[in-house]
């Protein structure tokens, strides 16, 4: 007479559970989800960082004068004898 053979369980094996709708919605949307939150937070901080009005603190290099700098910083417009030269240039 043979034995009989019994069912060996190797290794632990726990219980498969539903897993919660939101979870499976999560695992297959997850780069997506990650992707739109990132986007979203660089976003604000572009924003934050582009809107406050806090003035820059510190000393000018030495020989750079404010006076200079708001000399350069005045648009000045083209002379028409370089915008001559400079259409003959490309030409």
């Amino acid at each position: 007479m043979a034995k009989d053979t019994k069912d060996r369980k190797i290794g632990k094996k726990g219980a498969d559970k539903p897993q919660p709708e939101w979870l499976v919605y999560y695992k297959k949307n997850k780069s997506w989800i990650q992707g739109i939150v990132f986007t979203i937070v660089v976003i604000i901080f572009l924003i934050i960082n582009n809107t406050r009005n806090e003035p820059e603190s510190g000393n000018y290099p030495p020989g750079i004068t404010a006076d200079s700098v708001n000399a350069l910083m005045k648009a000045e417009p083209a002379k028409p004898d370089t915008i001559e030269k400079d259409t003959v240039i490309l030409k």
